[in-house]
């Protein structure tokens, strides 16, 4: 890293410049326990910044003053009576900010302080979060940053509270993913570059932390769409350096250092053009810039003397939130934008701007979005900020009704709520650029005209019902595995047109695997997904089962108990019944033992032929039929 910075002058800039706010911190009061409205997150930000900075100039120049000032902020902090849990983001961000002291300073550090500190993250942050917090559920910024935190601290501290740790460790694992189906199927991400940069910069510390510490990170970093948005947010920048801002965004030029480390990932450099040149700057803003340290970590070993500009014009992304951009190049302030969103405001963070665009030419953006309010600012007045629901406060709030945004609006009234708006037609010749946004759903109790349906469809005398002709694909990735560990993709449907919930793979040459792993992408109206069941038909390698020797009783007209048995690998037992020999149509399944068991399924007054078929791993051995007389 060091050699990093004395390579690169706009690296070395950075480096001064912590070192610089490292000193202004040591003159600065101590970090207070004070409350804006429901959150501290302020105050959990501002304990990070100087930790996370402090320890870092202490680490690169051994100056003690800088080690001891973050002891004292970490004890400051470790003494609070508690870190918020109630709004858990503010507990996420402070665990971060002491493990990486606690790391960092560790040799330092004297025991009491250790043991304080130490006390600190599993009282106050491991011991906080109850296995059941909403943020494990959140398909949003909430999942990255609260299990980020937690997962650094249960790394801090595992060789001292082992069991504790490995359960923080191991639902981070289970309900992470979470957070990464909301970058599929393509890369757009559904709260907009403002959160991108936030939830992402959480996501990209949690990877790394699990590279670093456990040489893999579980898969995570290859969710669909995660890495790939590294080039959508490349493209939420317009030629004039202000952002595509919808959602709840705000704007301005900000340096991301999140994509040093998606471009050292993806090895391509090109990813850095725009963030290579606010480098540049030495007055440059960075977004969440209390991580800033993680810049010059992820430079290093990268060359950033010969970065290209993208080679890419378009941009389109389906998921949640479909955005289709056009950039017309790469070097020039003067060049053409255009931005065209759809989506739902349903989404997390979102407003009733399906439809909406920004338009930028010859350094002028003549289409503008007013972006977000100060959550506070609203909140204060006793605004729910967070009821979506049609007649929520929230689309009372100017800047994110549909009133405010580039987009129609119908007999004055607010977008639907419950509505999903796609893009339907994206334009990239030389004579046409731009995209159609299907806005049907957005305005359906408003439209004259309905979609025409076959035949008589009226549920009620003022009920009127039509037919949704619009495409829902079902969109996931099907892998597998022979040991759990390399793996194959199977089946690719993470761009399926196709309206099929409910699919059959057949592989007619057949394929050897231990391991399967299903990743839903999309399904229709992006509801949250569910699996009914996966079926696999196959066969090991082994032997199937012995025949199995079967004994059927029928106890009265209309019941009839059954025992097999086979040899030991037997996994279970198929019992099959019918009217006529070979035509046996009824069936149930039996795992494990098939000890007097009770099949209540018989009509009175027929005869019926039943067989008891033995199935292990490696297939179904087929037993011989018995003929039970007439009851």
């Amino acid at each position: 890293m060091k050699r990093s910075i004395t390579s690169f002058p706009s690296l070395l800039k950075v480096h001064e410049r912590i070192l610089k706010e490292s000193d202004e911190i040591l003159i600065q009061q101590m970090a207070e326990r004070v409350m804006e409205g429901k959150r501290l997150l302020s105050v959990s930000r501002l304990a990070l910044k100087r930790i996370f900075y402090l320890s870092y100039a202490y680490r690169m120049t051994k100056e003690e003053k800088y080690a001891y000032r973050a002891t004292q902020e970490m004890l400051s902090v470790s003494r609070f009576p508690d870190w918020n849990p109630s709004h858990f983001l503010d507990v996420g961000e402070m665990v971060l900010a002491l493990s990486i002291g606690y790391d960092w300073l560790y040799e330092y550090l004297e025991s009491e302080i250790r043991s304080i500190v130490r006390d600190a993250i599993v009282e106050k942050g491991l011991d906080a979060a109850a296995p059941d917090e909403w943020f494990y559920r959140a398909a949003s910024n909430w999942n990255s940053v609260c299990n980020g935190g937690l997962l650094y601290g249960a790394l801090a501290v595992f060789e001292d509270v082992p069991d504790k740790a490995k359960k923080i460790i191991e639902r981070c694992l289970l309900t992470n993913p979470k957070a990464l189906s909301a970058y599929g199927p393509d890369g757009g991400y559904p709260e907009g570059f403002h959160y991108w940069g936030y939830g992402t910069s959480f996501q990209v510390l949690l990877i790394a932390v699990l590279e670093s510490a456990l040489g893999t990170d579980a898969g995570l970093s290859e969710y669909p769409g995660f890495l790939e948005s590294a080039r959508f947010m490349e493209f939420m920048t317009a030629p004039s350096g202000e952002y595509f801002n919808f959602s709840d965004a705000v704007n301005g030029v900000r340096c991301n250092m999140m994509m040093f480390w998606f471009a050292k990932k993806m090895g391509d450099l090109s990813l850095l053009w725009l963030e290579n040149q606010y480098l540049e700057n030495p007055s440059v803003s960075f977004a969440e810039d209390r991580l800033l340290p993680c810049l010059l970590i992820f430079c290093a070993h990268q060359d950033l003397s010969n970065i290209q500009p993208p080679s890419c014009h378009f941009w389109h992304n389906g998921g949640k939130t479909p955005v289709f951009i056009y950039r017309g190049g790469w070097n020039s302030k003067k060049d053409s934008y255009l931005a065209v969103k759809g989506g739902s405001p349903l989404t997390s963070h979102a407003h009733m701007d399906a439809g909406s665009f920004i338009y930028e030419r010859e350094g002028i953006r003549w289409g503008i979005d007013l972006g977000m309010q100060n959550y506070l600012s609203l909140e204060s007045r006793g605004i729910n900020l967070w009821d979506q629901s049609q007649e929520g406060q929230r689309w009372g709030v100017f800047r994110l009704g549909n009133m405010a945004h580039n987009t129609l609006t119908i007999n004055n009234k607010r977008h639907l709520v419950n509505s999903y708006a796609p893009i339907s037609r994206i334009y990239k010749s030389e004579d046409r650029k731009g995209a159609e946004v299907n806005l049907t759903s957005v305005f359906a109790d408003d439209m004259e005209n309905r979609i025409d349906c076959p035949g008589s469809l009226v549920a009620g005398p003022d009920m009127e019902r039509y037919i949704d002709c619009n495409i829902h694909p079902t969109r996931w990735l099907l892998e597998g595995s022979a040991d759990g560990r390399d793996w194959t993709v199977l089946v690719d449907k993470r761009q399926a047109q196709t309206d099929l919930p409910h699919d059959y793979v057949v592989f007619e040459d057949g394929i050897d695997l231990r391991f399967i792993k299903l990743t839903i992408i999309d399904v229709p109206y992006h509801v949250l997904p569910s699996v009914s069941g996966i079926r696999v038909f196959g066969n090991g390698d082994g032997k199937r089962p012995e025949m199995a020797r079967a004994q059927v009783e029928q106890t009265d007209a209309r019941d009839m108990v059954v025992s097999a048995v086979s040899d030991e690998s037997v996994c279970g037992y198929n019992i099959l019944w019918g009217h006529a020999p070979g035509k046996l149509y009824h069936s149930c399944m039996v795992m494990g033992a098939c000890q007097a068991y009770k099949v209540g399924a018989l009509v009175e007054g027929q005869s019926y032929y039943v067989r008891v078929d033995a199935f292990n791993k490696n297939g179904i051995t087929h037993g011989k039929e018995i003929c039970l007389p007439m009851v």
